[in-house]
């Protein structure tokens, strides 16, 4: 270990993490980028009280809402945060993440954001946090098979 650097060793909730997967384009067009997210993230945590960390990873992929539309090639990132400075116990940290991701969607003007809790590298939660009306909406045209 470099001189002057000390090991701090995580142990317990300080090792989960949480992973937040949103799109920058609004009706397929480029809207949005990191720097956006970095402050709706920064401004969303200090409001609830927790430090503002985390990590973003700019990346593209595509998306797609349903199979009767095409998938859109777009601009994302991921937000990354680790427990390790706020210390919250496992329920509120998801709790926490899941609003943070509410967040996300709602300022972004997203259908839906994907999130993933893991546990020391183990994911113990996934899910999709959509915009339920126009889920709703969807699923009600869907006739079932």
């Amino acid at each position: 270990m470099p001189y002057g650097q000390k090991e701090i060793l995580m142990r317990g909730s300080e090792l989960l993490a949480a992973r937040i997967i949103v799109g920058f384009n609004v009706d397929n067009k480029p809207t949005y980028d990191v720097k956006d997210l970095q402050r709706v993230v920064a401004k969303a945590r200090s409001k609830m009280g927790l430090y503002i960390a985390g990590t973003f990873v700019p990346q593209r992929g595509f998306y797609q809402e349903s199979l009767k539309v095409k998938p859109i090639d777009e601009a994302g990132a991921q937000v990354i945060i680790l427990n390790f400075y706020d210390k919250l116990p496992r329920q509120t940290f998801v709790a926490f993440t899941a609003a943070l991701a509410r967040h996300i969607r709602r300022e972004f003007h997203q259908n839906e954001v994907l999130v993933q809790v893991t546990d020391r590298g183990r994911i113990i939660r996934a899910w999709s946090e959509k915009n339920t009306r126009a889920w709703r909406a969807e699923n009600r045209r869907r006739k079932p098979r």
